[in-house]
């Protein structure tokens, strides 16, 4: 929004649920998040529409590159210097298989916690007394639950869960917020890891963004970096565009072949009757 640039006006543009979002969610896709997610990919018919329509929804409407615009448009970073903006600190909620499926988020935020309290000129021990009598939210406590609740969750009346994501919208997901990816493969230090050559890095980018994961100890560093590979490596077969299509990467078959394929539509009735199980098929123009 050039109007409100998220980094400027947060209060802005980082808004809660609406009853836009529930109209779009609940009732135009029936809390079904796969028409909306298979409609990004670019070769859909209905991607225009789709790519407006998934601004009204809280947590999707800005991508991680519209936040941090302004250390990687190369018209405005310029002006950034390392006095105004010293630090970029990626805090990351990836699940790995290593922390048993679990995400390391409060972790991280404390050690977030502790490294700005470190930058302002507190020593370990005043750090440590602090820490200790922090307010602590548990991490299964009913507020924070209700927090990291998902809006599409949030936003409806129904008690049904909404199916899960199909692998083609997964793709059309991964591809549209394509840019998101590289950002995070830019702010890995250590290029060398497996299986990430399918996405680049972004060339041309205020020197910070590649420091987000060079914050902590070492463990948090190294944490950070594996966390961000992570969510590169499961998304890296969609965003290999080598491969064509995500209809072509997952395999999806838009028309089955059978034999009344070749007929029109609109002449045919697909009747299927079973009988001693054998399927018929009877159709309204004289067929066998």
């Amino acid at each position: 929004n050039s109007r409100y640039p998220p980094y400027l006006y947060p209060d802005k543009v980082c808004l809660a649920g609406n009853k836009t979002e529930k109209i779009l969610l609940h009732e135009e896709y029936q809390s079904d998040p796969n028409p909306l997610a298979e409609a990004l990919c670019e070769d859909s018919p209905n991607f225009a529409y789709a790519s407006e329509k998934v601004k009204n929804i809280a947590h999707a409407r800005l991508s991680l590159n519209d936040w941090l615009s302004f250390l990687i448009d190369p018209d405005i970073y310029p002006a950034i210097t390392t006095t105004g903006i010293n630090k970029v600190m990626a805090i990351t909620t990836e699940p790995r298989v290593e922390n048993n499926n679990t995400s390391l988020l409060d972790w991280h935020t404390q050690q977030a916690i502790i490294e700005l309290y470190s930058d302002s000129g507190l020593s370990s021990d005043q750090i440590d007394d602090i820490m200790k009598h922090k307010p602590q939210v548990n991490a299964k406590s009913e507020k924070k639950s209700e927090m990291m609740t998902h809006s599409s969750i949030s936003s409806s009346t129904s008690k049904l869960t909404p199916p899960p994501l199909r692998t083609l919208g997964e793709c059309c997901l991964a591809r549209f917020f394509h840019d998101d990816y590289r950002l995070m493969k830019t702010m890995i230090l250590d290029d060398r890891e497996e299986n990430l050559t399918s996405v680049l890095p972004l060339a041309d980018v205020h020197s910070l963004v590649k420091t987000a994961c060079s914050w902590g100890n070492d463990e948090q560093r190294t944490s950070c970096m594996r966390d961000l590979a992570s969510m590169i490596k499961r998304r890296a077969e969609f965003l290999d565009y080598s491969r064509g299509s995500c209809e072509n990467v997952v395999g999806v078959v838009k028309n089955v072949s059978s034999p009344l394929s070749s007929l029109p539509s609109e002449k045919v009735v697909r009747e299927a009757e079973v009988d001693l199980g054998t399927i018929y098929y009877n159709q309204t123009t004289g067929g066998k």
